[in-house]
């Protein structure tokens, strides 16, 4: 959007204050008037066009909130001149009310761009332009005249209200900081303060020299007392180590001696580590292990034994085999007696149901001819079709026949509307007259408005007439005074020939002023005496015109009322000959099929004695009993085979156990069948066991060899322990390992007593002792020697304290608790407040020149563009009776002047005048602002106080600038929507947008 050249095509509201599910259309070629009576949601139309555009914050977001919607929000659809159609979506719980912008429906961009696009231009800046409502001559109405011209200016100009308090707020900051000649200022009472701060700190000045020389000297104190303190601990840290060391005399014997018993011992002795408890627990498990092979070779033996007996008694697998299919065909012979039972059971169901349905059918067939007579696969379809035929045609008869008499009776009851109408229709001659009184009295009430002018011109004339009777009257008296004053002046001067013909051109000056003004009155006066004779009017009285306006309307709806119904009283009509075609074809339709019913009676006569719309259902009754005989025909045939079945297996049953030796006769099946499965059993039990013995045999194997690898195992540790103590016997490594143990016990000792002396003293001291112990006695005079130099050192360092107390005393005296020093400290920030005020005071002094400065160029650089497009509007919309604006003076704001050259300050003028001026202003600083932002301009009921010549030119003000730049014009007031000839007028509270061309 560069230069922000957008005008507003389509807004939808989701969500906004009252609005809810809301579309509106703005249409390019006209300005757009939105009407709605009081709290029909103008104002938060309004707000949701400027929430669209630059936003809300969330407070003021959560008070449009919708009360009966859960979505806040909408979209705006504007045209951009450089990039097209732009649909601008805000929603509040989507990014916290962001915009989301589609240009021409693909790209998406987000808020930074929009706000890129719209150049600076921000909801303030938009409102003080763009946008303006009868509010804001709401609080021009407050302000003081004197300061109205001023304060008009700034609005229209920077567009904001709060210029001039800028100005006196930067004045008053000023005044607060500083003034040459005062004395509550800041700045001025800060100086005076430091003053009296600096007296005091040059008197306190002069007493810090001696304060320097006792301050020297106790520094020196304090020197020799830090180094005799450092020799007295240095002192004290020997006396301290000579007595750990006296103390430590005994752990230092032991240690040493330690050193010696482990010297003494064989320097290639070795021993595993934990030597005795490995031996032990590598034999325990050994042992363990060995008796368990034992059992397990016992074991192995009886399974063996077992095995080869079982087997000696099993018999062949093909025997087996046989015995199984048999057992396995049995269960065949079970299952096929069982459908034996369930056929014999079906058969007599299905005797029973052909029954059944025989007696249902009611028709002269048996089951006999039922099953010789053919029913093909298309039969099903064929009687459907009949059937559905048969009930359409004569559902088709009803309707028509229902239809035939509605519309004989809408056609009859159209005739009589039609009549009535006709009886209330007057004739044209009546009509025509009316018309032409209601054009007569419109004219009459122009030419009485034209009248009511003329007569407020000539009440204006009256007073314009004596003012300037008196102003002729003032030259010509000032003429002939200023005429006497110079004739004296010449006489006594004595050069009277020199000023006479002077002395003669200001005396008729000032009688050709008084003539002229005379005549012009007289012309003027002779001018509305001359209108007053020719106005004569004829009026028709209102109620008269209203009656006779409303008779008229009557006429006209009658007229589009017996037109519309005779419209329909045709339609009717017509649609009783389509109807009488529609019979004619049904008639054939029901021939065409009574004739393939006759076709069906030939070939299946038993129908004759069924509707056709039964035919379906017999179709599906004579096939089941078809279908039913055919399965009873299939079950006696499946029966028999199942019989010869049972009898070859009971054949093969008697010749296998004939052939095994166990066949009794005389017995039933089932005994045979029970001897064949004990034969199998013996043959599976057999089978288990000697699987059973021959993993028993496997198993047993391998618990030997993983015993046997386990016994190896062991074995290798053994030997890896003597081979590590360098030993062959058991006993030879008992012995090994008692040496071992001394040799432990005397290194844990020694090096017990090395930690401990490792704790208290240095490494290189413990090995000086490990060859050589200290003499006691030697320590003894060493600690008996250094206390004593300890004592004389304290003994100075008492004297030396006493001394520095003595000067730390007089120095007391002379510091004061610190004054000098506290005094430079609080000069010091002072000086630092001072600096900081007159910073503060510089820059607002720079504010105020910068915004002096630049109000003067804006006013330099768009005064006279604005003030020429102000006179053009205000000119107009006042009828030319003001011709020039003039711009502010430092004495008085804006003034006016009339067509007659009569010049008026802003609080001359009534309250219309005024907010006819300053629309006509915001306006022009509009046009000015577009050739950067050509952004839609709203107003919000703006003519509160226009009367009704005004208001229609206004609106034709608003006509002109809407062609170059898109308003949208917010109003309550009805009577706005008969003088919007080309506006594209919404009402709101209704679902149609009306649109005058």
């Amino acid at each position: 959007m560069e230069g922000s050249k957008i005008k507003l095509k389509q807004a939808y509201i989701y969500g906004f204050g009252p609005w809810v599910d809301k579309e509106m259309y703005f249409p390019n070629e006209s300005y757009s008037l939105i009407y709605g009576e009081n709290e029909a949601g103008k104002s938060s139309l309004q707000q949701f066009i400027l929430f669209m555009l630059f936003g809300l914050p969330p407070k003021k977001r959560q008070f449009y909130y919708p009360k009966t919607s859960s979505k806040m929000g909408g979209r705006l659809i504007v045209e951009d001149r450089l990039h097209g159609e732009i649909e601008i979506e805000r929603l509040d719980s989507v990014q916290k009310g962001a915009a989301v912008c589609r240009i021409n429906g693909n790209t998406v961009k987000d808020e930074s761009w929009l706000k890129e696009q719209l150049a600076g231009m921000n909801n303030s800046i938009y409102e003080s332009i763009y946008s303006f409502s009868a509010l804001d001559l709401i609080q021009l109405r407050k302000m003081k005249s004197e300061d109205f011209g001023e304060i008009l200016f700034n609005i229209a100009l920077t567009g904001a209200t709060n210029v001039q308090a800028i100005e006196k707020k930067l004045d008053s900051k000023l005044a607060e900081l500083f003034k040459q000649a005062g004395k509550i200022p800041k700045i001025n009472v800060q100086i005076e303060h430091l003053e009296q701060m600096f007296r005091e700190w040059k008197r306190l000045e002069q007493e810090e020299s001696v304060y320097r020389d006792k301050t020297l000297q106790l520094s020196q104190r304090s020197e020799e007392i830090e180094q005799i303190q450092t020799d007295i601990n240095d002192l004290r840290r020997k006396l301290i180590s000579i007595q750990k060391i006296t103390h430590a005399l005994p752990t230092i014997y032991r240690h040493y001696q330690q050193k010696e018993k482990l010297e003494q011992l064989p320097l290639a002795l070795r021993f595993p580590e934990d030597g005795r408890r490995r031996l032990q627990a590598i034999k325990d498990p050994l042992l363990s292990l060995k008796s368990e092979r034992a059992v397990l070779c016992e074991q192995e033996k009886i399974y063996i034994n077992k095995h080869t007996k079982l087997k000696q008694s099993h018999v062949e697998e093909a025997n087996y085999l046989s015995a199984l299919n048999l057992q396995q065909k049995y269960k065949e012979v079970v299952h096929w007696k069982q459908q034996m039972v369930h056929i014999n059971k079906s058969i007599k169901t299905i005797d029973a149901q052909l029954a059944a349905s025989q007696e249902k059918l009611h028709m002269p067939v048996n089951i006999e001819q039922i099953k010789a007579t053919s029913f093909p696969f298309y039969l099903e379809k064929k009687w459907s079709e009949i059937k559905q035929q048969t009930e359409q045609v004569q559902l088709e008869k009803e309707q028509l026949q229902q239809i035939e008499s509605e519309l004989k009776i809408e056609a009859n009851q159209l005739q009589k509307e039609i009549e009535t109408k006709r009886e209330r229709v007057l004739p044209e001659a009546d009509y025509d007259k009316l018309k032409a009184k209601v054009n007569r009295a419109l004219i009459h009430e122009q030419m009485h408005q034209s009248i009511n002018h003329t007569e407020k011109s000539h009440l204006n004339w009256k007073k314009t007439k004596t003012k300037r009777k008196q102003r002729a009257k003032q030259v010509c008296f000032g003429s002939i005074l200023f005429t006497v004053g110079l004739v004296l002046v010449d006489i006594f001067l004595m050069e009277i020939s020199i000023l006479i013909p002077a002395l003669f051109l200001i005396l008729a000056i000032g009688f050709g002023q008084l003539l002229l003004t005379n005549r012009t009155i007289k012309t003027t006066d002779a001018f509305f005496k001359h209108l007053h004779s020719h106005q004569t009017i004829n009026v028709i009285e209102h109620n008269e015109l209203d009656r006779i306006q409303r008779i008229l309307e009557e006429q006209e709806e009658l007229k589009n009322e017996v037109s519309m119904l005779q419209k329909e009283k045709k339609k009717a009509q017509m649609e009783l000959l389509k109807l009488e075609e529609k019979q004619r074809a049904l008639e054939i339709r029901n021939n065409r099929t009574k004739e393939n019913m006759n076709a069906q009676y030939e070939a299946y006569p038993f129908l004759s004695s069924v509707e056709p719309a039964f035919w379906p259902e017999v179709y599906h009754m004579l096939k089941q009993i078809v279908q039913m005989m055919d399965e009873k025909e299939e079950m006696q045939r499946n029966y028999k085979s199942l019989e010869k079945r049972e009898e070859a297996f009971v054949l093969q049953l008697i010749h296998f156990l004939k052939q095994h030796g166990k066949y009794i006769e005389n017995k039933p099946i089932e005994a045979y069948i029970e001897q064949i499965e004990r034969f199998t059993t013996n043959y599976t039990n057999t089978l288990k066991d000697l699987e059973h013995y021959e993993q028993l045999i496997i198993e047993n194997k391998e618990k030997k060899e993983r015993i046997e690898q386990k016994i190896t195992t062991y074995e290798n540790e053994i030997y890896g322990l003597f081979k590590q103590a360098n030993v062959r016997t058991e006993d030879a490594y008992f012995e090994v390992a008692d040496l071992w143990d001394e040799q432990v016990n005397i290194q844990a000792a020694y090096k017990e007593s090395y930690e401990e002396l490792r704790v208290r003293f240095s490494k290189q001291l413990i090995e000086k002792w490990q060859k050589e112990v200290p003499d006691a006695k030697a320590l003894e005079q060493k600690e008996r020697d250094v206390k004593r130099n300890l004592q004389q050192l304290e003994a100075e360092l008492e004297k030396k304290r006493q001394q520095a107390a003595n000067l730390q005393a007089e120095i007391g005296n002379l510091e004061r608790s610190e004054a000098l020093s506290y005094a430079t400290y609080r000069l010091e920030i002072e000086k630092e407040k001072l600096q900081n005020l007159a910073q503060e005071w510089a820059v607002y002094k720079t504010a105020k020149e910068m915004l002096g400065e630049t109000k003067r160029n804006y006013r330099q650089k768009y005064l006279h563009a604005v003030l020429k497009k102000t006179t053009i509007y205000f000119s107009y919309i006042t009828n030319q009776q003001y011709k020039k604006v003039y711009e502010p003076t430092e004495k008085e704001g804006f003034r006016v002047e009339t067509e007659k050259g009569l010049i008026y300050r802003i609080d001359e003028l009534s309250q219309g005048t005024i907010d006819q001026l300053y629309i006509s202003l915001r306006i022009a600083v509009s046009e000015l602002m577009s050739e950067k932002h050509r952004l839609p301009f709203i107003m919000d009921d703006p003519f509160v106080h226009f009367d009704l010549e005004r208001t229609k030119r206004m609106m034709k003000v608003i006509q002109q600038v809407s062609k170059d730049q898109q308003i949208i014009l917010f109003t309550c007031k009805k009577e706005l929507l008969d003088w919007a000839d080309a506006a594209h007028i919404i009402h709101l509270g209704k679902t149609e947008q009306l649109m005058k061309q």
